[in-house]
């Protein structure tokens, strides 16, 4: 697997010059960063993972309306799909307390399809993929061999699609992983 660092850095020159300059100058930073999500899956077959409506909350999501913050920029190297056993109509600390770890069958043999500015980072496909991941450390982690930029206030949207309902005692918890930039 490549260095999510190195490999931003390779990239410096399709950010626009200012944020070049930036980093160069060391008034922005590159840091590890992980961008997650938090869902109940109700009794749906379908399930919006990230919505506008998204604020912080810790353990619920650490994104405002699906969107990174102005300038602030992330090279997305790998993404982690984990479910979590919760009661029927679970509130936000319920779900903020969930023990995530493997994939419910449910959501195993479903798909998965993430965007950002309309751009597929994750084109629709099989959450197959991250039942055992291609990580050697984690579960249920999928290392990118492309890595995707998103960009500044990009919607970012992901959709679970799953054949059959979990029965409403499901939660999902995605998180994208990356580099990114901050103010120094």
């Amino acid at each position: 697997m490549n260095n999510p660092k190195r490999e931003f850095k390779s990239n410096l020159s399709i950010l626009p010059q200012e944020v070049q300059n930036a980093i160069q100058n060391r008034q922005l930073t590159l840091v590890d960063n992980v961008l997650y999500f938090t869902k109940a899956l109700n009794n749906e077959t379908t399930c919006e993972l990230v919505k506008d409506s998204d604020t912080k909350v810790s353990g619920i999501t650490n994104v405002n309306g699906g969107k990174l913050e102005a300038g602030n920029y992330m090279l997305l190297s790998g993404i982690r799909l984990r479910t979590a056993t919760v009661a029927a109509n679970a509130d936000q600390a319920a779900l903020a307390a969930a023990s995530f770890s493997s994939l419910n069958a449910q959501v195993a043999n479903g798909e998965l399809e993430i965007t950002a500015a309309g751009k597929p980072l994750l084109p629709r496909s099989s959450n197959g993929r991250f039942v055992t991941g291609n990580d050697v450390k984690w579960n249920n982690y999928f290392a990118l061999d492309c890595p995707k930029l998103i960009v500044p206030q990009a919607p970012i949207r992901a959709n679970l699609y799953m054949l059959a309902s979990t029965g409403g005692t499901v939660a999902a918890r995605l998180e994208l992983h990356g580099v990114m930039t901050v103010r120094a």
